[in-house]
């Protein structure tokens, strides 16, 4: 399992187990998100005891439901800046939308991406 501040309960992703079979592997945590500034930062592992019986039915997470949200609110605004072309997007307009967005992000975090101008 392993979690990102502020490290509650419901915020811990299991990455995968341990057993007798598999007594060793490597687990790689994906970056922990902070939503308020748009920044990896620190992680905490856990461990939880269970019957081995349920480990073969319970997946690794590969993306927590907030990096999915993210996800999906940042395809939302590229859309959205693609669309204020009318259909006639500049050549290099890929790279001003990367650029806009990057800036916006370290400006601002990523609460920007919930408010829709």
């Amino acid at each position: 399992l392993h979690c990102g501040p502020p490290f509650e309960e419901a915020q811990w992703h299991y990455l995968g187990a341990l057993h007798n079979e598999c007594p060793s592997a490597v687990f790689k945590p994906q970056y922990v998100w902070n939503a308020r500034d748009a920044t990896p930062t620190a992680v905490q592992l856990g461990v939880e005891l269970l019957p081995l019986a349920t480990l073969g039915a319970r997946a690794p997470e590969m993306a927590s439901s907030e990096v999915i949200e993210v996800a999906k609110l940042i395809a939302t605004d590229l859309i959205t800046y693609m669309q204020s072309f009318a259909g006639r997007l500049p050549s290099d307009g890929m790279e001003k939308w990367l650029r806009r967005f990057t800036e916006k992000c370290q400006r601002q975090g990523i609460n920007w991406l919930h408010r829709r101008d």
